[in-house]
């Protein structure tokens, strides 16, 4: 059905409706628009969520190619350590 006709079609159900039928149709359409805001207020946290968790698994993977650099360029485990944050012992699995 054309969407116009649909439009038409509920707003004369609206109008010839009594207070009680009103009141339960505002609720209905109410309640349809919480629920289509909760799903799109989850869905914009859960892109959030998905793109700072993706950030810092890429600031995570900058550190180790620059932990295994340094290590391959000979600097001690100590400065390594203390200029990525990692422990003594990821540097050495790295």
């Amino acid at each position: 059905m054309d969407s116009a006709i649909k439009a038409a079609n509920e707003r004369q159900a609206y109008i010839t409706q009594d207070e009680e039928a009103r009141r339960t149709y505002w609720s209905r359409r109410k309640a349809e628009h919480d629920r289509i805001s909760g799903l799109e207020y989850a869905r914009q946290e859960g892109l959030e969520k998905g793109h700072q968790e993706g950030l810092q698994e890429g600031r995570q993977e900058k550190t180790l190619e620059v932990a295994k650099n340094l290590k391959a360029n000979g600097v001690a485990v100590d400065i390594i350590a203390k200029s990525t944050g990692l422990s003594p012992e990821e540097i050495a699995n790295l």
